[in-house]
């Protein structure tokens, strides 16, 4: 009994460093993928081989922070606790698939409301890795479902989250609406009041899954949590769309405009499931 104990521990040491490397192996390739050198049709199979890995490693990440918060390994614990702890996980992972199924049953219910209400069309797809460097998200769908790029792509409460940049045969990139390279138009919207089609503006993305409205003159009212939504100016995405909500508000005397940060209403990583408007 005693000289099984120290053979498993070896084991799982073994296995954790092998899963650090395939880890450290995973993120190399992804920013190699970057490289303009680095021809669509490689890139595709890549994450074609790799989705499940990163799939997990997506899925993982929400299952440690809603679930197994509070849970940490040592090497000390005894064989029966162990033993208790494997049962435990083994019902907390069976949970969590049950939750899950019923969350993608959630999803596609609200879609199919908002495609009724708003005349989309949607396509579901999933989020199975973000870029490290960049605001940047790749998901499970591409060429062969018809998807094709700058396709606005929303959560299913309608939530703004980017657009597609590049498309392959079996995954899309997503291009965040916080990356940097993002523009488009927007307006503000108050609950007692409605739209103000005299408060409009530009929002452009900082990166960082931050966000910046500009060009709002210094005359204008504008207040702290005020919701902004896509305008149709500009014909980059769909109008109403939410962005998210105005925080802090600053007044520089030698400049016309206001400085406004926008808080986005999308979390990217509660956001598992998505959708793409055709």
């Amino acid at each position: 009994m005693m000289r099984i104990l120290p053979m498993k521990l070896a084991v799982k040491k073994s296995r954790k460093r092998a899963t650090i490397k395939f880890i450290i192996v995973l993120t190399i390739l992804l920013i190699v993928l970057n490289l303009p050198i680095v021809s669509n049709k490689v890139r595709n199979y890549t994450y074609l081989f790799f989705s499940p890995f990163q799939s997990g490693f997506w899925k993982a990440g929400s299952f440690v922070s809603n679930f197994l918060s509070g849970i940490k390994n040592s090497s000390q614990l005894s064989q029966e606790n162990e033993l208790l702890k494997s049962k435990i996980n083994n019902l907390i992972i069976q949970g969590a698939k049950n939750f899950e199924l019923e969350k993608e049953n959630q999803s596609l219910r609200q879609a199919l409301k908002m495609q009724d209400e708003r005349d989309f069309k949607l396509i579901f797809a999933n989020i199975i890795s973000k870029e490290i460097d960049k605001d940047i998200i790749i998901l499970d769908r591409g060429k062969k479902e018809s998807i094709i790029k700058d396709l606005p792509v929303i959560t299913e409460e309608g939530v703004l989250i980017g657009k597609v940049e590049e498309v392959y045969d079996d995954f899309s990139r997503v291009s965040l609406i916080s990356e940097k390279s993002t523009v488009f138009n927007v307006r503000i919207w108050r609950e007692e009041e409605g739209f103000n089609d005299d408060i409009q503006g530009v929002i452009n993305g900082l990166g960082g899954l931050k966000l910046e409205l500009k060009l709002i003159p210094k005359e204008k009212d504008i207040r702290d949590s005020d919701v902004v939504l896509t305008s149709a100016l500009g014909g980059i995405f769909p109008e109403g769309l939410l962005v998210g909500k105005t925080r802090d508000l600053q007044k520089v005397d030698i400049e016309p405009f206001w400085r406004i940060k926008v808080e986005p209403a999308f979390n990217i990583t509660n956001s598992g499931r998505v959708f793409l408007i055709e």
